[in-house]
């Protein structure tokens, strides 16, 4: 309860905010419900449960739902936001409480997952020469979210308001076939990019979430054999619903 005897509702969260040395930075685009994505462009993250730290919360993100990617995970500074606003769901004046890890993956870090370009055909003009960017599934549970590593400006301009309808248009060019819901954390898809208009290749995960690769890119045949061999990579961060 605040000032003045009004009731205000607290939330505190901790994202990660990941980039490569391309500059580009990790997104969730959205999450699949009854076969078809829920378009939401934002950083994987947390609230945080009772009396965990942000530090805390972090890592466990990171352990949890980022393992594919945790070993090369350098952390640099940490930011705190606090804004001040009325939920949407809850109809209450809300204090957001966000702390934004930023880290770095390390250059010679491989991958766990395949790159497969993204096209550019739905997206607005201004909103193209960002657009071509490495997709890719992961999964939590019985949950599976369609992640990518964009640029900063498309990552932007995809959170502004104006981006929501280009958001939805351009991942519901996105097909993803035979998504295994089975408790065991499989990810059997076929995940296709039906935008691309520059030659990228389809990517296809079978039964734990290894990908083969149908059309491959210069960078990607690059890591196709060290690929193979990497550990089951059937886990996706969570999405923040507030």
């Amino acid at each position: 309860e605040s000032s003045g005897h009004a009731v205000e509702r607290l939330v505190a969260v901790a994202v990660l905010d990941l980039r490569r040395d391309d500059g580009r930075v990790l997104v969730q685009l959205g999450k699949w419900e009854e076969g078809s994505v829920v378009p939401k462009c934002t950083l994987p993250g947390s609230k945080l449960h009772d009396c965990e730290l942000p530090v805390d919360a972090v890592q466990r993100v990171l352990q949890e739902e980022l393992w594919p990617f945790a070993h090369g995970v350098q952390k640099g500074r940490v930011e705190q936001v606090v804004e001040s606003r009325e939920s949407a769901r809850y109809r209450l004046k809300t204090r957001y409480v966000r702390t934004i890890q930023y880290a770095t993956l390390s250059r010679d870090f491989i991958e766990p997952l395949l790159p497969t370009p993204i096209g550019v055909g739905s997206l607005p003009s201004h909103m193209q020469h960002h657009a071509k960017s490495d997709l890719f599934l992961l999964r939590v549970h019985k949950k599976t979210y369609l992640c990518a590593w964009i640029a900063q400006e498309l990552h932007e301009a995809l959170r502004s308001p104006s981006g929501d309808k280009a958001l939805k248009a351009w991942v519901s060019s996105i097909k993803v076939d035979d998504i295994d819901s089975s408790p065991t954390g499989s990810a059997q898809s076929r995940v296709t990019d039906r935008m691309d208009t520059d030659g990228g290749g389809n990517l296809e995960f079978h039964g734990t979430g290894r990908p083969s690769v149908t059309t491959m890119s210069g960078r990607e045949a690059s890591h196709v054999s060290s690929l193979r061999s990497t550990a089951d990579a059937g886990i996706e961060p969570a999405i923040i619903d507030f």
